[in-house]
């Protein structure tokens, strides 16, 4: 499968300016060092309010909004990774209100259908409601689980991306036994998988993880 189907093309050496409407600079910005492999913290001064071109050796990109950076929080085990992302997740709630919505407006996304469905029982267990979206549409306006491949086409305020370990991301690669190219290919997609459950936030990004965090983040 190739990158393309991830809605990104990085073929080519092409200088063109490329415009985000999705998600902030500071998001933008990180979405494009896993991505590219890059450094995160040289890619945008998020001190300089004037400055919003993200260069990579993709290209040059350019967001239309500006917000928070991007948060990270790495747990010693995966109860206390559910607990802050519950925490996070009612402090969330309460900051944007309690007005009904038809859709949506929080996002939680997992590499597996097993992270998905664990982590909706840990969030039930600790008394949020939220909804476990897998092939069908949302039911509500609760905050919505899915994997990162369900993911691809939705657009949230604010995501958290759970489970962002060495023991998921990369994922897909585990077991198999593959040629140069076809090795660099699967990390590819698997990079591009991260990437476009980056870009799902508009405004606020929190990613989250156990123990090791996977090496396509940021250090």
């Amino acid at each position: 499968m190739r990158p393309s189907h991830y809605g990104i093309n990085i073929r080519g050496r092409s200088r063109r300016l490329r415009l985000n409407y999705r998600t902030t600079a500071q998001n933008l910005k990180l979405a494009l060092s896993i991505l590219d492999d890059g450094d995160y913290s040289g890619a945008l001064d998020s001190d300089d309010a004037g400055s919003d071109e993200l260069t990579t050796r993709h290209g040059t990109y350019r967001s239309l909004m500006r917000g928070p950076a991007p948060e990270f929080f790495g747990a010693e085990t995966l109860s206390e990774e559910f607990d802050h992302v519950a925490r996070v997740l009612r402090a969330w709630l309460e900051d944007m209100g309690e007005e009904e919505h038809a859709s949506p407006r929080i996002g939680i996304l997992t590499r597996t259908k097993t992270q998905r469905d664990n982590l909706v029982r840990a969030l039930e267990e600790r008394g949020l409601r939220v909804q476990n979206i897998d092939r069908g549409g949302y039911l509500n306006g609760a905050p919505a689980v899915m994997t990162l491949h369900r993911s691809k086409g939705t657009e949230f305020e604010r995501v958290i991306l759970f489970g962002i370990d060495d023991q998921h991301v990369p994922y897909a690669v585990r077991g198999y036994h593959f040629d140069t190219d076809g090795h660099n290919e699967a990390m590819l997609r698997e990079r591009s998988l991260l990437y476009v459950g980056a870009t799902r936030a508009r405004e606020r990004l929190l990613v989250t993880w156990t123990r090791q965090r996977s090496a396509y983040l940021p250090r």
